[in-house]
């Protein structure tokens, strides 16, 4: 069974390192706009660009951190959070609570 527990502990630290990544390589964004865009620490952005991977990594589609990525660079909060619920192990069509920042 997978819990919000999981989705928040290893799904979604993984679409963040991945996703910090990709802006870095694809973008050439600064680790502070990263941070601000993904929600998280600068020092969490820098782990993730050094190489440090969430211990419980999730198996993530880069296609879905793609379009992610893509419309979160454009602005497009709702593309984005339906692109994060798209690749979830929970499932696009579960009720969910969980707003990816």
């Amino acid at each position: 069974m997978i819990t919000y527990d999981s989705i928040l502990k290893k799904y979604l630290p993984s679409l963040r390192c991945e996703a910090a990544l990709m802006m870095k390589e694809g973008y050439n964004m600064s680790q502070k706009r990263i941070a601000k865009m993904l929600g998280v620490s600068q020092a969490e952005v820098s782990k993730y660009l050094a190489g440090v991977r969430p211990k419980d990594k999730s198996d993530i589609d880069e296609n879905m951190v793609r379009k992610f990525v893509g419309s979160k660079v454009r602005g497009k909060e709702i593309a984005a959070q339906r692109a994060a619920c798209s690749g979830c192990p929970k499932g696009a069509e579960a009720t969910c609570l969980i707003m990816v920042k």
